[in-house]
């Protein structure tokens, strides 16, 4: 086999890899049902109304909603932590 077929050849597999990536992380709906509706809606909390409201309606998320969603809600509970005093709840387990 020749180098510029051995590279058609790989270029072609990661195209395929990428795309499916693509595919499962921004474009395939999946039902809130499989992400847990007590997961979905813990996570809703920290969503402004119309965002919530928009996702509780259609029914779906993608991965990457999800994923986005689960950062904002850490971003949000560390601020709070810091705003609080920092690891001062983690130091009372102790």
């Amino acid at each position: 086999m020749s180098n510029e077929a051995a590279g058609a050849i790989a270029l072609i597999i990661t195209g395929l890899i990428a795309a499916l990536w693509y595919w499962n992380e921004c474009i395939r709906r999946v039902p809130l049902e499989d992400f847990g509706l007590d997961n979905v809606k813990r996570v809703l909390r920290w969503e402004s109304d119309a965002r919530r409201q928009e996702i509780l309606v259609r029914g779906w998320m993608t991965s990457h909603d999800w994923t986005s969603m689960n950062r904002n809600q850490m971003a949000a509970i560390d601020a709070e932590l810091k705003r609080r005093g920092g690891d001062q709840a983690h130091e009372s387990k102790r």
